[in-house]
């Protein structure tokens, strides 16, 4: 449940509306760096290989309003970068493109990928949790692939209290009319949950709707490590959780990081860029951070 939360981009409410305005201007900030130091969740990224800086942000997509911390420097940075880039970038603001990406293919029905058990337990589910009727959720869901169960069941308890730190970058990125790209594709992040096996989408979604107080706890505890910035303490604990999710790991996250390498080096030329990625990504031996230093770049933390 702790990486389910963490890799989901929540595409079923990713409609984001931002407004958008010239303010232009651009200030010097001058952060504090700290050297030596995993606990942070800012970074800022230097090398002989361009003439400019980067700095690499490390998100959580939905959080409860008690954990947001969004401190006007952060604001800052961004409004004085060339370029920000977020895991996906503008098409998080297509809610027709995601909606298609999670539809099945004619012939097939959500409900496929479960027993009769299973199938009763998500009904019940959304009876108790959504309020919805079993005749209501086969019409809205049917037709829909396993993702959007687990990302509607990751966002049930926090879309009355949370907020978002993509959509907040987006806001003040377009008010600075900066340019906004992205890492992957949304296609790319969508294959990920499709190359899962049917039985390991279903192990997912039961996952998700099964929660419980336990699950409610190690929610907790990771949005107390986000909130004390502790990547690797977050990266191990989805390392050892032992999840269906958990077990992709290397797909999940070790593949998307090397992918995105080489494009955060082009993206860097020359231009000061703001990339904004899920926490989940810093930590570990085959993190971004750490991937960026075998390339040659120097990574500091910058105090929040």
């Amino acid at each position: 449940m702790k990486y389910l939360y963490l890799l989901s981009t929540l595409l079923v409410f990713a409609n984001f509306s931002c407004s958008q305005s010239q303010d232009t201007t651009k200030k010097e900030v001058k952060p504090k760096f700290e050297e030596g130091t995993k606990n942070s969740l800012l970074w800022m990224v230097t090398s002989d290989k361009s003439r400019d800086t980067a700095f690499v942000f490390g998100t959580m997509h939905l959080i409860q309003k008690e954990y947001f911390y969004f401190p006007d420097m952060l604001k800052e940075l961004i409004k004085s970068s060339d370029k920000v880039v977020l895991e996906v970038g503008d098409d998080i603001n297509n809610p027709l493109k995601a909606m298609a990406l999670l539809r099945l293919e004619e012939g097939t029905t959500l409900f496929d990928f479960f027993d009769d058990k299973q199938t009763d337990s998500i009904i019940e589910w959304a009876e108790s949790d959504l309020g919805m009727t079993e005749e209501m959720f086969r019409m809205s869901f049917g037709q829909m692939k396993p993702f959007a169960v687990v990302s509607l069941a990751s966002a049930e308890d926090m879309l009355s209290d949370s907020e978002s730190y993509e959509q907040t970058i987006m806001e003040i990125q377009k008010k600075a009319n900066i340019p906004l790209e992205g890492l992957e594709s949304l296609e790319e992040q969508m294959s990920i949950f499709d190359d899962l096996t049917e039985e390991e989408q279903a192990t997912m979604v039961m996952e998700a709707i099964r929660g419980g107080e336990e699950a409610d706890k190690q929610l907790e505890d990771m949005l107390r490590m986000y909130s004390a910035q502790n990547i690797d303490s977050m990266y191990l604990m989805i390392h050892e959780e032992g999840d269906v999710l958990a077990d992709k790991e290397n797909e999940f996250l070790t593949e998307r990081n090397k992918k995105w390498i080489p494009r955060m080096e082009e993206m860097m030329k020359d231009r000061r860029v703001f990339f904004a990625v899920g926490a989940a990504h810093l930590g570990g031996e085959e993190g971004v951070l750490e991937l960026l230093r075998r390339e040659g770049y120097k990574v500091t933390s910058i105090k929040l």
